[in-house]
């Protein structure tokens, strides 16, 4: 039942008849929009009109990094005294890696693809779906980028998108993992084509998701724990 605040959140609601509303109204979308609030009307909380029960639900995020021939410069290791040079390419071929991870259940999906687009962000999502085991629901925390937001991009049952305020990348853990790659793998690095890019962000990926507790250890934030 809701009570307090969000009773008040939805005060007012009962002037309407949103189940009336549903069976007239022509757009799929809006349609759900007024059966929510028909349920919410009932006294539902929002998981229980969404279906979705609270102890089943996984927080996971989910970003994008760029990897290419005109890449990243970090520190490196040189004698004491010494002022060591690092080659830095010229050329401009990149691969991006799509990347979603799960701190609480320490599991990641990661795929590289060649551009970033609403096509290739379907692509990833069905991958993350695939991951969830059944009973479970995905709740990914991603930002505002317009392969995140469209229209064009298709519901899955067990996933909900949940776009961060604007200009926050530092409330997804994600950005981390980009840096960590980085540091360990992909910086100081010269790539001949696109193939050794992909090949670089594979093997960075998969190192990195292969130690146990990396991703809990990383990526754990207390206030995305339910």
């Amino acid at each position: 039942m809701l009570r307090g605040r969000k009773a008040a959140q939805i005060k007012g609601l009962d002037q309407y008849d949103f189940d009336k509303l549903a069976k007239t109204e022509g757009s799929p979308r809006e349609r759900r929009r007024f059966l929510v609030f028909a349920h919410l009307q009932e006294g539902k909380t929002f998981t229980e009109t969404a279906g979705v029960e609270i102890e089943s639900v996984d927080i996971w995020f989910q970003d994008e990094a760029r990897v290419g021939q005109r890449g990243t410069v970090t520190r490196t290791w040189a004698n004491k005294g010494t002022r060591p040079r690092l080659a830095r390419q010229q050329q401009f071929e990149y691969a991006y890696i799509f990347g979603a991870i799960c701190p609480v259940r320490d599991e990641a999906v990661g795929l590289v693809m060649p551009a970033v687009n609403t096509e290739a962000m379907l692509v990833h999502l069905e991958y993350i779906s695939m991951k969830i085991p059944e009973g479970r629901h995905a709740v990914i925390v991603l930002d505002r980028a317009a392969w995140h937001t469209t229209k064009r991009l298709k519901r899955f049952s067990n996933i909900s998108l949940l776009p961060l305020p604007p200009v926050s990348p530092e409330l997804n853990p994600t950005e981390q993992v980009w840096q960590t790659l980085r540091d360990e793998h992909l910086a100081n690095r010269c790539y001949e084509d696109y193939d050794a890019i992909t090949m670089a962000c594979c093997d960075a990926w998969n190192a990195f998701v292969d130690t146990p507790t990396r991703v809990r250890r990383l990526c754990s934030r207390p206030w995305a724990i339910l």
